[in-house]
């Protein structure tokens, strides 16, 4: 078993924590809400308040936070990383700019590994170890990181070197954002056809035009994805769209489709 630093019990942090601690780790939790801090705390973590006795100890370092700006305010401005020691290793959780994992590497002590590892599924697909996780790294520290997170990813993809992961998922999130959308064009048409929408994604789905967007559309709804899922869509395309135009790279009609999704101003420069 290992001891493990862990940041970002949130959402999908909660979870994750509740399936370490299953499965006999270590757990020092950086929490700062007092009643996330008393669940963790009963479930039997460590918690504290402080990023850096989060990280001091660990093996790994495990950091799911909602955004680059919430990682990079844990790691470098409070010191988290700096506390490491060589040997450990930091997973990375966030989807985000690759650029982010390599600063952190720069600036990370000697020794200590940056391990991207974006992650795609719900809190449900967590608590039944079904989430799957893609990743970036060496293979020795990726093996490493692969038999800890195993407590909660299944499939954990290694998809090549560093920051990989984060280029994959980007690209994936772009595809869903474009699909979510189509899907909302697919239930105005079908409505327009006078055609059951669920029986028609039905049909679809065994045909070569299917895809997750439309299945979830008609799981859980249309409207209950358009708007449920925009406020993460808005945060992914924005992050897509700005690695892409740093990078140089024109993302082209992914990026038109999905521009619905950018603030109002943006949308000029993706048509």
């Amino acid at each position: 078993m290992a001891r493990l630093g862990f940041i970002g019990p949130g959402q999908l942090g909660g979870p994750m924590v509740e399936r370490l601690l299953a499965a006999g780790h270590e757990l020092t939790v950086h929490a700062r809400r007092p009643n996330r801090r008393d669940e963790l705390s009963a479930l039997g973590a460590v918690v504290v308040d402080d990023p850096r006795a989060a990280a001091r100890d660990a093996e790994l370092l495990i950091c799911c936070t909602f955004s680059d700006s919430q990682l990079r305010a844990t790691l470098i401005d409070d010191g988290a990383l700096a506390a490491m020691v060589a040997g450990t290793a930091v997973v990375s959780h966030v989807t985000g700019d690759p650029v982010l994992v390599d600063e952190l590497a720069a600036l990370a002590p000697a020794g200590v590994a940056i391990v991207d590892a974006p992650v795609s599924g719900t809190a449900e697909q967590i608590r039944h170890a079904a989430l799957t996780v893609l990743i970036g790294g060496d293979g020795a520290v990726v093996e490493r990181v692969t038999a800890v997170i195993g407590a909660y990813a299944d499939p954990v993809i290694h998809v090549g070197r560093r920051g990989d992961a984060l280029r994959a998922k980007i690209i994936n999130n772009i595809l869903f954002a474009a699909n979510v959308r189509l899907a909302g064009e697919v239930h105005r048409v079908a409505s327009a056809m006078r055609m059951d929408f669920d029986v028609l994604v039905g049909a679809i789905d065994r045909c070569s035009g299917s895809t997750a967007a439309l299945n979830i559309a008609s799981a859980m709804g249309n409207e209950r994805l358009q708007t449920g899922s925009r406020p993460f869509l808005e945060k992914d395309v924005a992050v897509v769209a700005e690695v892409a135009r740093t990078s140089g790279i024109d993302l082209g009609e992914l990026l038109r489709v999905a521009a619905v999704y950018l603030p109002e101003e943006n949308r000029a420069n993706a048509s």
